[in-house]
């Protein structure tokens, strides 16, 4: 009876993966995307382990393992099917082509042919063959009379040795061992009589082929200048290539030529030195027009009274005094540098000095005034700046750092994140709304991985400006270690 094994090719389309060879020992064979599988097959329809191929009873069968996308014949799902004939099988995307192949052993183990050489260079030996069936498990040669010791089943056995070139057969279970004394033939290779012997007959073919060929070439070269017709030698390109003094002409040529340029490489050819011409003031034309105009600005003095004014003294002390201490109303200001008070401002003089003891401003809704400091200004009709609230009832802190200390480096650092919003808030006067900051504290106490988890300003310049104040920020070193993740949320309003 004759063993079958499996040849299976691996194809994904019409492009061949993987080629596989099954013994007939075998068991079973696994498929699946796992590393585990002995086939893989790497497909998002095909489970870790989908399906086998096993042996039951002698015969191939193909198992399907309760798979989510099934095992196919053609358009046929299988549970378990025999595999009699080849066949493909669809995984997926993938098919595997399957074909069983019947093996059948050396019938020289299983008859009694006689295959003895007989000759003066013969050995006698004794040939032992295990079988399973008919499976052959070992073969090996002994010495003549030497007994056969296997160890079977937990125990030590002997066998007899075998007597003649007739099988000798015992049986156990299932094991079958088989002996026989048979005699082989060495061949001695004789010693070459010749040095030529010595070299292959088909090295010394391509040898002499070689040689005839080189020996063509080079009778060719010799003779073709003698059997070459008059006509032909005359000509100035066959002199070329058979004369040897047009040759050496020609290279002799080649030499003074390459001589007179290395001469002509080696003198130094001065560049004369070019003066940069001098770029000289072109003088515009004068039109009629032209004169026209300057003869009118000479009759209106218009000259002497700007040489009039370049003569005055614009000084603090001239202003001051053609002022008074009355200004209009439009142009009320105070010229504390020099210790004059004009209409809601006072002074105090010491050791000649001046000192700004208030000052007060005529804004659009009016101002505000401390003694000794500048107090508050506030401008009528014009936004008065941003608020940032800190939303602490959506704050989320993970890791070994006291909340309370996050939020005092928060609010230290409030009016930073205010400036963000502030200069935008110039631009875009209704720009609102919240931004929930995320960052990580590492264990050295800074800040990486700052990123807007939430929006609803998005406003991205404002936000770019929170990131890059939060990574500057330093917290202390977290009590346990490791990082801490922090999600800070901020809510931005304008005054008015």
């Amino acid at each position: 009876m004759g063993m079958i094994e499996l040849r299976i090719t691996h194809k994904s389309g019409n492009k061949k993966l993987n080629f596989y060879r099954v013994a007939h020992s075998s068991d079973v064979i696994t498929i699946g995307s796992s590393h585990n599988s002995k086939i893989r097959i790497i497909d998002s329809k095909v489970d870790d382990i989908h399906a086998t191929i096993e042996q039951r009873h002698g015969k191939w069968h193909v198992v399907d393992l309760l798979s989510k996308h099934g095992t196919w014949i053609g358009k046929t799902a299988v549970d378990e099917t025999p595999i009699d004939s080849k066949v493909t099988i669809n995984f997926g995307d993938n098919t595997l082509h399957v074909e069983p192949i019947t093996i059948t052993p050396f019938e020289i183990y299983l008859k009694n042919k006689n295959i003895n050489l007989d000759g003066k260079n013969s050995i006698h030996s004794q040939q032992v063959v295990l079988l399973r069936g008919s499976e052959i498990l070992s073969s090996s040669m002994l010495k003549v009379g030497q007994k056969i010791q296997l160890r079977y089943a937990g125990k030590d056995l002997t066998f007899g040795a075998a007597d003649s070139d007739k099988w000798l057969e015992d049986k156990l279970d299932k094991i079958s061992v088989r002996r026989r004394n048979v005699k082989s033939q060495i061949f001695i290779n004789p010693k070459p009589e010749k040095i030529m012997d010595y070299f292959p007959e088909d090295l010394m073919k391509s040898f002499g082929i070689s040689l005839g060929l080189a020996v063509f070439f080079f009778l060719t070269a010799w003779l073709m200048p003698k059997l070459m017709p008059a006509s032909i030698e005359k000509n100035q390109y066959t002199q070329m290539i058979f004369d040897p003094e047009v040759i050496k002409k020609q290279q002799q040529e080649i030499k003074e030529s390459k001589k007179k340029l290395e001469k002509k490489e080696e003198k130094k050819v001065e560049v004369a030195k070019v003066e940069p011409v001098k770029k000289r003031p072109v003088a515009m034309p004068v039109t009629e027009q032209a004169k026209k105009v300057v003869t009118q600005l000479k009759s209106s003095g218009l000259s002497d009274k700007i040489s009039q004014i370049a003569a005055i003294s614009l000084s603090s002390d001239a202003l001051l005094e053609s002022a008074g201490t009355n200004v209009s109303k439009s142009r009320n200001r105070s010229f504390a540098s020099k210790g004059v008070a004009v209409k809601g401002a006072t002074l105090s003089k010491n050791a000649g000095s001046f000192n700004v003891t208030s000052v007060a401003t005529n804004g659009v809704q009016g101002g505000t005034a401390a003694a000794g400091k500048l107090g508050g200004l506030s401008a009528g009709g014009v936004g008065g700046g941003g608020v940032v609230d800190a939303i602490e009832e959506e704050t989320e802190i993970s890791g070994g750092i006291d909340p309370a200390i996050i939020r005092d480096v928060v609010q230290k650092n409030m009016g930073r994140i205010r400036y963000c919003y502030e200069r935008e808030l110039a631009a875009n006067p209704n720009l609102y709304g919240k931004v929930k900051l995320a960052w990580t504290i590492t264990s050295a106490g800074t800040v990486v991985g700052q990123k807007i988890e939430q929006t609803t300003m998005k406003n991205s310049m404002v936000e770019g400006c929170m990131l890059r104040i939060v990574a500057r920020w330093n917290f202390p070193r977290p009590d346990a270690g490791g990082d801490v993740i922090v999600a800070f949320p901020f809510f931005f309003k304008a005054n008015n």
